[in-house]
């Protein structure tokens, strides 16, 4: 009984050690490092990583004295596939782990007195692994829903301040340029009042799906709530981002046309060739550009490059 009360505190502590991980568990030069390279790779070769990682804990737990128990590291090749993959793969992986362990053991018991508690420790151990899993799914899924728009299925405001803070961050480190804008539909509040709220809605969706199939897949849209949309472009430059922002808006002109909704849209647009302070300060830029649009012709864009704090060329497209 002493064996299954340690063996349940030290993946207790595992389990919520590897669930902290994703935001909080190691520096952020390191920690960071990590989840950006992980993001990058494919789905394969997160499982091939996973796995590996799997089998090498494996094999050191076989060389190591029974005396020091290993369990804790199977969490590490877990918690990678279930938080990149999904969680089938996760459940997969705490199977093979909780097998391994229960060779590894067979291995020392062969020399011991063998006996069902040796089955019931691996059963034990799947179950911890698996609540792992399904916990940390829960929390993937909790955090996708909470920078999600419900209506459009775009990224919400917090997920466009996260967004924004690491594009920033990356391009004071790198000097890469990216492009911001900031959209509001003038006159949305009389299709809700003419053609009632679920064609409101439609418009809503229908902007999303439009901006969507004409960015790239590094690209994002977000629906900053109402009728506010922003445009968030990586490593895109002033030439760039002013053929994006154009052929967005004729696109968005024509398909309101077809559907006879009188709307237009007021597009503010920042290039940074040098990072704002932070991302509230590019949001008061951009949001200023926009509302700056609003107020005076409407249905235009005015397009900026921000060069620094005290050199500010304007563009109007």
């Amino acid at each position: 009984m002493h064996q299954f009360i340690c063996c349940f505190m030290k993946l207790r502590r595992g389990s919520c050690f590897f669930i902290r991980l994703r935001n909080y568990g190691l520096p952020e030069t390191t920690h960071g490092t990590m989840i950006r390279y992980l993001r990058r790779q494919s789905r394969n070769s997160i499982l091939a990583i996973g796995i590996a990682a799997m089998l090498l804990i494996g094999l050191i737990d076989y060389l190591v004295p029974p005396e020091i128990g290993l369990s804790i590291l199977y969490l590490i090749p877990i918690s990678i596939i279930t938080w990149f993959t999904e969680k089938k793969a996760g459940l997969l992986i705490a199977l093979g782990s909780a097998t391994i362990w229960l060779f590894v053991n067979m291995d020392y018991a062969s020399k011991t007195p063998f006996n069902i508690i040796h089955f019931w420790s691996a059963l034990v151990h799947f179950g911890f692994f698996i609540t792992v899993v399904f916990l940390q799914s829960a929390l993937k899924n909790a955090r996708m829903h909470a920078r999600t728009d419900p209506l459009t299925g775009a990224g919400n405001r917090m997920h466009f301040i996260e967004q924004s803070a690491y594009e920033i961050n990356r391009a004071a480190r790198y000097g890469y340029v990216f492009s911001v804008a900031y959209m509001d539909i003038d006159n949305f509040k009389t299709v809700n009042d003419t053609f009632g709220h679920q064609a409101g809605d439609t418009l809503l969706k229908t902007v999303i799906g439009i901006i969507e199939e004409n960015i790239r897949a590094t690209d994002a849209v977000f629906r900053l709530g109402g009728d506010e949309f922003a445009l968030l472009l990586p490593a895109t430059d002033a030439d760039a981002a002013r053929k994006v922002f154009m052929k967005i808006r004729e696109r968005l002109t024509a398909s309101m046309k077809e559907h006879r909704w009188p709307v237009s849209f007021s597009i503010g647009a920042i290039t940074f060739v040098s990072p704002p302070d932070s991302a509230g300060d590019l949001m008061q830029k951009a949001d200023a550009l926009m509302y700056s649009v609003k107020k005076s012709t409407k249905d235009a864009v005015r397009h900026e490059v921000f060069t620094g704090p005290n050199n500010n060329s304007v563009t109007r497209l």
